[in-house]
């Protein structure tokens, strides 16, 4: 009887333990997210037209100035800037597709931060272009 007793409250420990470990990775995950970079989830264009696309940078999680890039982006798309440095915590880019921009349906372009410090954020921004 101990001995079932005893594999019991180990399994609960055993479960507990992984329950803590799980609640601390979604901690850390949730901290990064919110410490870096905010980027819209996607943005639509069409074929001759230009939008603004605003990158939020949290100076908390890095060393002044952070550069900010635009990469990935699809045939026919460009930046107006492919890198920014900013001080403050917004960059702005405006993504432009042109009259030959092909057809795509959310493209995951790649927008990055890195401080002065060497920490660096990624996150993608799904882009489509339409007609």
């Amino acid at each position: 009887m101990r001995t079932g007793v005893l594999s019991v409250a180990l399994m609960v420990l055993a479960a507990a333990a992984a329950s803590c470990r799980q609640a601390s990775m979604e901690r850390a995950a949730a901290r990064q997210e919110e410490a870096g970079l905010v980027v819209p989830v996607s943005t639509t264009l069409h074929r001759g037209e230009g939008k603004i696309i605003t990158v939020g940078v949290a100076h908390e999680s890095f060393a002044s100035p952070v550069t900010v890039t635009v990469s990935d982006l699809p045939e026919g798309v460009g930046a107006d800037e492919k890198l920014k440095t900013v001080n403050t915590g917004i960059a702005r880019f405006i993504l432009t597709a042109d009259a030959k921009a092909y057809y795509v349906n959310n493209w995951p372009a790649k927008i990055t931060a890195v401080g002065k410090n060497g920490m660096r954020y990624s996150k993608s921004l799904l882009v489509t272009v339409e007609p």
